[in-house]
């Protein structure tokens, strides 16, 4: 059985993956009257009554919001749970507006999980699959063909569902990303909502603003690197660390140094994942700044720093340079 994709069914993909990336990085207004009519039609595929649909400004709303028909940590907040006993959604916004008290609250809430598979813009991704697979007719199914063009129509951000009420956010402010398309800024906040609630990222991955500052003026320390538990996170923040010390941290052994002076270590297990990478040391010769990039691994695994550095240039059509014409250029 050939399983890879067809020129068409690659084509395909490449116009799914293009809407739904510019649905999930629109800046227009969330469409509310599409937004209502998503959220009920995925309720009712949940089998579940119609819920009161409440708009918030931001994630940090949705939170506060769920908290106060929640489990409340305070009771400074305690107060606003009865408001949403009897009154209409205009008057349960009024009351979660973000003010610098209920910011502060809000450090010391519940967090209610937003990740599981909702038809939302900050988790499209399960959206997109099962759309290339419609589009080519792997599979059929008119419920989820509604459930994404309302998806799309709609800008929802993020959802935090309850029984009676579900909470509604709209997509961000236009916001900074990397050339993967992911959330990254190393000179402020990537993510913005209109409420002024910010998210600080890097590669994607969201940090407090003070480990953010910490990373990206090279202040953050091997000693803080410790007490980060997330994998995804360390590695996001390994990679901010200079050369030399994230060779120290992650143990590295040098391999071999090449006619230019690239040098390639070997990282066994790296951050504990099993896999080993390999890691090359280059210096800019217009600067003078030492710089590290990730090699291929099956360059890696000749163990030669001057076939790893070439098979790291790769053309448009996928093919990497041979090492006789890297050495040939870095000669001339």
């Amino acid at each position: 059985m050939d399983n890879k994709l067809t020129k068409e069914e690659s084509e395909v993909l490449d116009v799914i993956s293009k809407k739904w990336q510019k649905a999930r990085f629109r800046t227009n207004a969330l469409d509310k009257e599409a937004a209502v009519e998503l959220i009920n039609f995925y309720y009712e595929l949940s089998g579940l009554k119609l819920p009161k649909i409440v708009f918030t400004g931001s994630p940090a709303g949705n939170q506060i919001a769920a908290n106060l028909i929640g489990e409340p940590k305070s009771e400074q907040v305690k107060w606003c749970k009865k408001i949403f006993s009897d009154c209409d959604s205009e008057t349960i916004c009024a009351a979660i507006e973000l003010t610098g008290d209920e910011k502060s609250e809000f450090e010391k809430s519940t967090f209610f999980d937003y990740h599981e598979p909702y038809p939302v813009l900050s988790n499209s991704g399960w959206l997109r699959f099962y759309d290339f697979f419609s589009k080519i007719k792997a599979v059929s199914c008119e419920k989820f063909t509604k459930l994404a063009e309302l998806a799309e129509k709609a800008g929802v951000w993020e959802i935090v569902p309850f029984e009676d009420f579900c909470f509604a956010c709209p997509c961000p402010k236009p916001f900074l990303k990397d050339s993967a398309g992911l959330f990254f800024s190393d000179q402020e906040a990537s993510v913005e909502w209109e409420d002024g609630y910010k998210m600080w990222c890097l590669r994607g991955i969201e940090f407090s603003k003070e480990i953010w500052e910490k990373v990206v003026s090279k202040q953050f320390t091997l000693e803080d690197l410790g007490k980060i538990t997330n994998a995804d996170e360390r590695a996001c923040i390994v990679s901010f660390l200079s050369p030399e010390r994230l060779l120290k941290f992650v143990s590295a052994k040098f391999v071999h140094e090449g006619v230019k002076g690239t040098k390639l270590y070997e990282v066994p297990n790296f951050m504990g994942r099993g896999a080993t990478q390999w890691a090359m040391v280059m210096k800019c010769p217009s600067t003078g700044r030492e710089f590290l990039e990730w090699a291929r691994p099956e360059a890696g695994q000749t163990r030669d720093a001057d076939l790893c550095h070439s098979m790291s240039f790769v053309d448009k059509d996928g093919k990497t340079l041979s090492l006789e014409d890297y050495l040939t250029m870095i000669e001339s």
